[in-house]
């Protein structure tokens, strides 16, 4: 029988599609949230997106998807008028899409690799926030969810213009939630760990690497009401292994 710690609520997800870089975090979020009652709008460049749809709507939920390109402005556009003309309301956006693009050594970084991975990680979420709040605005509020990473948190050697990137989104949430919390807007991060589908690893205090459905929980909770007075902050999905440095890589 289906959840319903999310009826009534329409979320944007993206880097929905089942192959999508983040470990299937994407495709776990939006399957999750259907679960609980969302209405999903599953995004990605990938048209494997049409499958986590499928999927979600075969299971008896409700879902569009829409391939697009978050790091273009006409892109977001769409997807949010797709989202509102299909759904009305738009109450909780999850920013996924990010990644590092094989960055291994700070001093041979190109100013080519570096906007890639700053237009990646910071460019869509900024156009995915920047279009979607009104809408939240006009619906009386939600959660804004943004996937950041543990390397954010401690900095993982070879990947400093990623672990940039991604500690950047702890600012921007700040703001997010200090400028719109008037509004009834909330905005947290989510650092996920080492993922690896929940296998042995002795790196972690817990034992095991993080599954894609470890962080579509926290998320889930997060976009509930369950989170309603929970704003501005960032929980580490990790299994401890940000108290393991050095030897967590």
């Amino acid at each position: 029988m289906p959840g319903t710690r999310l009826a009534n609520k329409t979320a944007i997800v993206t880097g929905g599609a089942a192959n999508s870089r983040g470990a299937g975090m994407g495709r776990a979020i939006s399957e999750l949230f259907g679960q609980e009652g969302a209405r999903v709008a599953v995004v990605d460049l990938s048209p494997d997106g049409q499958v986590t749809a499928d999927r979600i709507r075969e299971a008896g939920g409700e879902a569009i998807f829409v391939q697009a390109d978050v790091t273009r402005r006409a892109d977001v556009e769409r997807v949010v008028r797709m989202t509102l003309d299909r759904f009305g309301q738009i109450n909780v956006l999850v920013n996924v899409v990010g990644g590092s693009f094989g960055e291994r050594e700070f001093l041979d970084v190109s100013d080519e690799l570096w906007q890639r991975v700053i237009d990646m990680n910071l460019k869509t979420v900024h156009l995915c926030c920047q279009l979607t709040v009104p809408a939240m605005i006009e619906a009386g509020g939600g959660s804004i969810i943004h996937i950041s990473s543990t390397n954010g948190l401690m900095g993982c050697p070879g990947l400093a213009v990623y672990s940039g990137a991604k500690a950047g989104l702890f600012g921007f949430s700040r703001v997010l939630a200090t400028r719109f919390g008037p509004q009834g807007i909330r905005s947290n991060v989510i650092c996920p760990g080492i993922m690896g589908q929940g296998k042995p690893d002795r790196r972690q205090p817990l034992g095991r690497t993080a599954r894609a459905l470890d962080i579509a929980q926290a998320a889930l909770f997060l976009a509930s009401d369950e989170a309603s007075f929970i704003s501005a902050q960032i929980l580490a999905v990790d299994g401890g292994h940000t108290t393991t440095y050095p030897e967590i890589f």
